[in-house]
């Protein structure tokens, strides 16, 4: 009786667990590195680039090691298979921020106010009293649900409440102008970062005194960036219901 023939290794399914196992590891670091401020936004989306063409990669590998596996009856099902689910693991998020960056508006800059939106200190140091036309000529209109809020409360519960809120959500006080008594605008700037990835935010609240009510303004970006996904938006919505909440009874019609 003739011996069976012996079955070869798929080298395709061996780089493929290779590329699988090294990805995740980059993908870490480059997280680790962010976040610890060892590189800088746009070097970090170059690695998140070179994680995403990896996890391509090993779906590439995947496939030639199956077609190896089928037609030439080779070994390695088992590292291919695991090799799979770990590109599965590394690309789903990227799927994910795909489907945002085509279903959410393209921009990284989201104001309540798009006619006289509230500036940062830095704009108005670049372009003078011209800081918020030039603003307001680069904002776009992909939220316009999105408005500002009036409250039947004075100026100073106004922006208690809205330090209050900010302290909750993490945000640290960068800047503050205008004095209760003496002006009838407050603006303040806060920085915070997105949870998971620590994409740094510039958000900006105006409250502005009109006799028996307020009016508040939030302006909130990502620097750096061309598609927020939509992070502003949630970002703004969720500040403002919890400033209504706040104040619930003293939001205006």
């Amino acid at each position: 009786m003739r011996p069976l023939p012996r079955r070869l290794p798929s080298k395709s399914a061996k780089w493929a667990m290779r590329v699988a196992l090294f990805t995740p590891v980059l993908a870490a670091l480059s997280v680790l590195a962010y976040r610890g401020s060892s590189v800088d936004t746009q070097a970090f989306l170059v690695l998140l680039a070179v994680v995403g063409l990896l996890g391509l990669l090993t779906l590439f590998l995947v496939v030639v090691a199956f077609r190896s596996l089928w037609t030439h009856g080779k070994r390695g099902g088992r590292r291919a298979t695991w090799a799979l689910i770990l590109a599965a693991i590394v690309l789903a998020p990227f799927v994910f921020s795909a489907t945002l960056w085509f279903t959410r508006p393209l921009q990284a800059d989201l104001s309540t106010d798009l006619i006289d939106p509230p500036v940062f200190r830095a704009e108005i140091a670049e372009f003078g009293n011209r800081a918020a036309i030039i603003v307001a000529g680069e904002l776009r209109d992909g939220y316009p649900a999105i408005t500002g809020r009036q409250y039947e409360a004075p100026l100073e519960t106004v922006l208690d409440t809205v330090l209050k809120q900010a302290a909750l959500f993490g945000w640290r006080v960068v800047d503050r102008s205008g004095r209760i008594g003496a002006d009838d605008e407050l603006v303040i700037e806060f920085m915070h970062h997105t949870t998971l990835l620590a994409f740094p935010i510039e958000t900006v609240v105006r409250i502005v005194d009109e006799g028996d009510t307020s009016y508040l303004d939030i302006r909130s970006q990502m620097p750096g960036l061309v598609h927020d996904l939509g992070t502003n938006a949630h970002i703004i919505t969720e500040f403002l219901r919890e400033i209504d909440l706040s104040l619930i009874g003293q939001v205006s019609d």
